[in-house]
């Protein structure tokens, strides 16, 4: 008898498989080791499935409407009482249309937590922002394009392609096959150059490239028959990982691409109108961003109060009572550097944002827990153990977060704060 995955931590041991590139070469990058296993609970992969989604710049409607239905059908589909990611039998019910969909969101989200496993020679997260690649890279005319760029924490940009797959076929040999076809057709073409970029010019280089598959059997249970992970990546040039810390300008096109999405889930739609500006995608009237700023684990974090999408605001009823946030930390490093590109002068004292200054500590899921939280700040909070919570506000003209006096002590209570109470 399978049980709604809740609680288990699901392991997943990809096996290498070493792909051929199209170009030699050309930089010095030594990327990390690929772990020998990872694992993850169903908040840490449903908080990958909704940033990938997010990235891929769907409205706040059509986003809502994914994540609304992919949340529950997680917790149903993987059985929780196994320790290996095990689908139920039931899968079998969807629409093969259903279940490609439901897969690829799986194969995303997966190949995302992959790559924040990956830790560089300090035991830190070795990659730490990501886009969707199409919104840097020009797709080719014949052929296709990986899913993701990652940036590594000395600077260096990775191409990733993702692929999942619930299938009575699944093998470790047709996952190891899968890996190495989607690097060849999606990922090689791209490494140690600049390809062209998707607003022109040329963007990179591209140092690296992992393809991640993951094949998953219906109504399988045991380490050897329910789920198959392999990565695909070239060989690894002998020699001494790169380390090394961000450097330069807060703001990168992977950056904002990255931000963009998190303020997105976050409910911020005057900041993602903001990036907007920088990405050329829009120009609207600059307005303040209203917050609410809360409390939640030790650590204090920003959710969208007005201006909000509705659609975002309305899914923590569906989605197990998760609400999006942004670490406020990171969220002020970031729009000081935002409201520096505008041109503003911040405040007499307030030291300019370096990009290390955006990284938090990555928490992830455990019984008990009352977040997931991301190394860029990137987080997903129990409503009902959020402890503190007060009103904010983004001042566009004064480029300064202020936070109201007047706070209550849950999320429930929120709409009892004074609505005349002013952020101080």
């Amino acid at each position: 008898m399978s049980k709604p995955w809740s609680l288990s931590i699901k392991d997943l041991a990809p096996n290498p498989v070493t792909a051929p590139t199209t170009h030699s070469v050309t930089g010095s990058f030594i990327p990390p080791a690929i772990p020998s296993c990872f694992g993850f609970h169903a908040p840490d992969l449903f908080q990958s499935i909704a940033r990938c989604t997010a990235l891929k710049r769907a409205s706040a409607g059509l986003t809502a409407a994914i994540l609304s239905g992919c949340e529950p059908l997680l917790r149903h589909l993987v059985d929780d009482i196994p320790s290996v990611f095990a689908v139920i039998d039931e899968v079998k019910d969807l629409e093969m249309a259903e279940r490609t969909a439901f897969s690829g969101r799986v194969g995303a989200g997966i190949a995302d937590l992959f790559m924040s496993s990956i830790v560089d020679p300090f035991r830190n997260p070795a990659y730490l922002w990501r886009d969707a690649a199409q919104e840097l890279i020009k797709k080719p005319s014949k052929g296709d394009l990986a899913d993701f760029v990652y940036e590594y924490t000395s600077g260096e940009q990775v191409l990733v392609e993702a692929k999942g797959s619930i299938t009575r076929l699944a093998s470790q040999t047709s996952a190891d096959k899968r890996a190495k076809n989607a690097f060849k057709g999606q990922v090689a073409r791209y490494l140690y150059h600049s390809p062209t970029g998707a607003s022109g010019g040329t963007f990179g280089p591209i140092e690296h490239g992992y393809a991640i598959a993951i094949e998953a059997l219906p109504g399988a249970t045991t380490a050897w028959t329910a789920a198959f992970t392999a990565v695909a990546e070239p060989n690894v040039p002998p020699g001494t990982t790169t380390t090394g810390s961000p450097t330069g300008s807060v703001i990168t096109t992977l950056r904002l691409g990255n931000y963009r999405a998190v303020f997105f889930l976050a409910n911020a739609p005057a900041i993602v109108g903001e990036i907007d500006v920088f990405l050329d995608r829009a120009r609207p009237q600059r307005v303040n961003q209203q917050f609410w700023s809360v409390t939640c684990g030790g650590e204090e974090y920003l959710i969208g109060r007005h201006p909000i999408y509705q659609e975002i605001a309305d899914l923590p009823q569906k989605c197990g009572n998760w609400i999006f946030a942004i670490n406020r930390k990171s969220a002020l490093v970031f729009l000081q550097a935002l409201a520096i590109g505008f041109g503003a002068t911040l405040p007499t004292g307030t030291v300019p944002p370096a990009p290390d200054a955006l990284l938090v500590a990555r928490r992830t899921f455990s019984p008990g827990s009352s977040l997931v939280q991301s190394v860029d700040g990137f987080a997903m909070l129990m409503t009902d153990q959020i402890t503190r919570v007060s009103k904010a506000v983004w001042e566009v003209d004064e480029s300064e977060l202020k936070i109201g006096k007047e706070s209550v002590e849950s999320w429930a209570e929120r709409e009892a704060l004074n609505e005349h109470s002013e952020a101080a």
